[in-house]
């Protein structure tokens, strides 16, 4: 028809590499990876402390669990019927959709699953014995949350505690991880750079689960999005960010280096995700940009904390 048809070809084999790597999620793998590279330069920069062996174990445990979190999560929203439920075709909402695909087996995705949160405990376990017990309870409700965030038996976003949750796994929990590794106590100024990343991840996954409030209400995953409804949601999300930003301004009363406002740059950049919300309100497609808007927020947050840290030892006394 008007030229535009193309004639049949054989069927090609099924991508099984590249739908792995889609079960992996491994982009949203910033999320673990910046909040490591701040509690590490936040040890080096506040304390001068930094081992290399250690920061890279802190580094791969992190990823570890973040993978195995994604997957795990993956397949209980697969059994519970979540993701049958979902749609719209919003790449950063609805799960990485493989197991719908029928090409990767349930129990072996959900075995790998298991399998990256085993690796990141076994690292857990070996930093612990080197550096103390104070780490041992922070892993434990890093690995706790990356299991149940909705596998059973707490369902943590069933729950409506989900967000809040993984604010703290991949805010004070990774940042402030990462920081006792190297420096073996907890300085106020790295809390304040872990609340600021923790705010901002949490914000991720605010705006990624407003396409999926249908879905997630049919199954009973009653998250705080769901629990709020789009518009309020949409104002909690606008505080979320808006308070990121202003506990850096609050930190630098409590010792945390001027230098680290140089990440209120990326205010300008977060402020168009809110924007962007309260444009496309539960459209998943229109939401698109603003959902890539705030991973890049908070991708640029964390270098420009990284920049500030970085150069801080040798402009300040």
């Amino acid at each position: 028809f008007m030229g535009m048809t193309k004639p049949l070809t054989p069927p090609t084999k099924v991508p099984v590499g590249r739908l792995w790597f889609q079960a992996l999620r491994a982009p949203f793998l910033i999320a673990s990876i910046v909040p490591v590279l701040v509690g590490a330069l936040a040890a080096w920069s506040i304390r001068g402390a930094f081992i290399p062996s250690f920061f890279l174990l802190c580094l791969l445990g992190a990823m570890s669990i973040h993978l195995g979190a994604n997957m795990a999560n993956d397949a209980w929203d697969y059994r519970s019927g979540n993701d049958l439920a979902v749609r719209h075709l919003n790449p950063f909402a609805g799960g990485s959709r493989v197991l719908l695909r029928g090409v990767l087996n349930l129990r072996t995705h959900l075995a790998v699953a298991l399998t990256f949160l085993g690796i990141g405990s076994l690292i857990g376990v070996y930093l612990v014995t080197q550096v103390g017990l104070p780490l041992l309870w922070l892993g434990i409700f890093g690995v706790a949350v990356a299991y149940s965030y909705v596998g059973p038996p707490l369902r943590l976003a069933h729950h409506g505690v989900g967000e809040i949750a993984v604010g703290i796994e991949f805010g004070p929990v990774t940042v402030l991880g990462t920081y006792f590794v190297l420096t073996r106590v907890f300085d106020l100024p790295a809390i304040v750079l872990s609340i600021c990343l923790g705010l901002l991840v949490a914000g991720i996954l605010w705006i990624n689960e407003v396409p999926d409030i249908p879905a997630d209400a049919a199954v009973g995953k009653r998250t705080l999005v769901v629990r709020l409804g789009v518009e309020r949601a949409t104002k909690v999300f606008a505080g979320i960010v808006a308070t990121a930003y202003a506990v850096l301004v609050i930190g630098v009363f409590l010792g945390l280096t001027p230098l680290a406002l140089l990440a209120l740059l990326a205010l300008p950049v977060a402020v168009k995700p809110v924007r962007g919300l309260r444009r496309a309100g539960a459209d998943p497609h229109a939401l698109i940009p603003s959902n890539a808007g705030m991973i890049v927020a908070m991708l640029a947050t964390g270098v420009l904390l990284l920049v500030g840290l970085a150069i801080s030892p040798f402009i300040l006394p």
